[in-house]
């Protein structure tokens, strides 16, 4: 009776273990993107999908009216694509390798102009890569060469401490 408590204990005990460690493996190393939405948006007709560039998969696509939110995972690459009337469509690109596997946010805007003319042209237009910058240990946004539009500005990115603020 007595060993088959301390099997019990022990099972219980292993399986508590590899329960915090995989709920701690799910958790670990994701980017956090957090956009404020700088437009009148009063249609709540921007779109916005997000693409993993690897696996070719959409993994997000939603309307939104003034803020978004997704959640990726580390070291892959994804395009961030987004949508309106009236407005150029612009992309993204979010690269999440880093060395360090921690959780990260980024917190940008999108600067949509208001426009008297209709600019959709079928095409999108770049603005620009996310990724991790080793000197400074955060997220930075290099600007496209072919795309000075200044749409997409990061206004904060670090290491996630469970604080969100817009």
């Amino acid at each position: 009776m007595k060993n088959r408590k301390s099997n019990l204990l022990l099972f219980f005990t292993l399986f508590l273990v590899f329960s915090l460690s995989q709920a701690f493996a799910e958790e670990a190393g994701k980017v956090t993107l957090m956009a404020n939405i700088n437009a009148n948006n009063t249609k709540n007709d921007m779109q916005i999908s997000v693409v993993n560039l690897d696996t070719k998969e959409v993994v997000q696509k939603e309307e939104v009216s003034t803020n978004f939110f997704s959640s990726l995972s580390i070291n892959s690459r994804y395009m961030v694509y987004f949508k309106k009337t009236g407005h150029p469509a612009m992309r993204m690109i979010v690269d999440t390798h880093t060395k360090n596997i921690a959780n990260y946010r980024i917190h940008f805007s999108i600067n949509l102009i208001n426009l008297t003319s209709n600019l959709e042209t079928g095409i999108s237009i770049p603005v620009g890569t996310l990724l991790f910058d080793d000197v400074s240990s955060n997220f930075i946004l290099q600007p496209s060469a072919s795309s000075n539009c200044n749409r997409v500005a990061i206004t904060s990115a670090g290491i996630d401490n469970g604080i969100v603020k817009f």
